[in-house]
């Protein structure tokens, strides 16, 4: 049998544990990003959930009932150009060869109906309507008067607008008076939709939107009617999105969600790739400081090492010095008697020193005598006792 197969493995896996561990672990990581953004996406479209109805009424981004996003798949679909525009309506984004359709919006500012005024007044064509239609006053000087309900079946259809001879609705709204424009659909005493010349443009001012609507686009002529208002097909169709609320999209809101995915999942590769690429920090730090070991293990280490030297004179003979020379200090300068150097002195006098400074009899026989084991504590008491006198004649 061969092995080729068991070698190609091999070969790969120690080109694998090759690759430095950070490196390893940011591939795994992203790798991991994208299959799990894939999977999303999959079960996303296998349930349905890119397609979850959601909107503002009438609003061409509305795929529920009251949405218009089946209109403007409509338009698009029977050649027109559809564009949808958020933030501020300003006129220098509103092309006169156009038309614009604005139905129910949540809101029309001053500058709003202006802009849309001189829009219709260049050559622009203008859809606007649905209920509560305060707005058109702005837009003409007698517009026509809206009131709610109405009739849900329209067959009074202007001979212009044909073969449309029926159109549905909810009966939300009606116009009662056409004020300055011409009925299209229905009659001067009620109406479904109006138009007004103004300028070298034409307004539609429609009632009710509710034939635009998605639940009834494809009822009685409603789709013929919503083609016919919006021109020739070489018009384009603008839905300016910014009277239902939906302002330019900025920031982190303007990065696709697909997009953000993707940079987190960098993102947190990146980090991952410096944590395994950083310096370690260190052990954490002692809650408290190390002290020194007691006094008395300090001397009893000191005196095992003096111990093993087997030379106690050598190794004591340093602290006789300093006694002798603590008491030779008190001779030179006159202190507790004449002047002189301890080598001088009788051993009654030296004696008489030493007790001033507070040595015993025995450690001034220390002093004296050679060093054995039995000497070694009183030589001690020695130097402790002439310390403590000096500290006293300093302060």
């Amino acid at each position: 049998m061969s092995t080729e197969p068991d070698l190609a493995v091999a070969t790969r896996a120690n080109r694998w544990q090759r690759i430095p561990i950070g490196w390893r672990v940011a591939i795994v990581v992203v790798v991991g990003a994208l299959l799990l953004n894939l999977f999303a996406r999959f079960v996303s479209a296998s349930t349905g959930g890119d397609h979850t109805p959601s909107g503002r009424t009438s609003s061409s981004y509305g795929t529920q009932t009251d949405g218009l996003a089946a209109y403007a798949d409509l338009l698009r679909a029977e050649g027109h150009s559809v564009e949808r525009t958020r933030g501020a309506l300003e006129s220098s984004t509103l092309d006169p060869s156009t038309t614009v359709v604005v139905l129910d919006p949540d809101t029309i500012s001053g500058n709003d109906a202006g802009v849309l005024l001189a829009f219709v007044v260049n050559g622009g064509r203008l859809v606007v309507g649905g209920t509560f239609p305060d707005y058109f006053t702005a837009l003409r000087d007698n517009p026509p008067e809206w009131t709610s309900g109405g009739p849900s079946t329209w067959s009074d259809v202007a001979s212009s607008l044909a073969p449309i001879r029926r159109v549905v609705t909810d009966g939300d709204g009606t116009f009662i008076a056409p004020g300055a424009s011409t009925p299209l659909v229905g009659t001067t005493d009620a109406a479904l939709v109006t138009e007004a010349r103004v300028g070298r443009g034409t307004i539609e001012f429609v009632a009710d939107a509710s034939p635009f609507q998605n639940r009834l686009l494809d009822t009685a002529d409603n789709a013929a009617l919503g083609l016919t208002l919006a021109g020739p097909a070489s018009r384009p169709v603008v839905f300016p999105e910014s009277v239902h609320g939906y302002g330019p999209s900025r920031g982190l809101g303007a990065i696709p969600t697909d997009w953000k995915l993707a940079l987190l999942g960098l993102a947190i590769a990146g980090l991952v790739l410096m944590w395994a690429r950083g310096r370690r920090l260190g052990p954490p730090e002692d809650a408290s400081r190390p002290l020194p070991p007691p006094r008395a293990a300090y001397v009893d280490a000191v005196g095992s090492t003096l111990r093993r030297t087997h030379q106690p004179h050598d190794a004591l003979a340093p602290v006789a010095r300093r006694v002798h020379a603590t008491i030779d200090a008190r001779a030179t300068f006159g202190v507790d008697g004449p002047a002189g150097a301890t080598a001088d002195l009788e051993p009654t006098e030296f004696a008489r020193r030493a007790h001033a400074l507070g040595l015993s009899d025995d450690e001034i026989d220390a002093l004296r005598a050679p060093v054995t084991d039995e000497t070694v504590l009183a030589l001690g008491r020695a130097l402790h006792h002439a310390m403590q006198a000096t500290r006293r004649e300093g302060q």
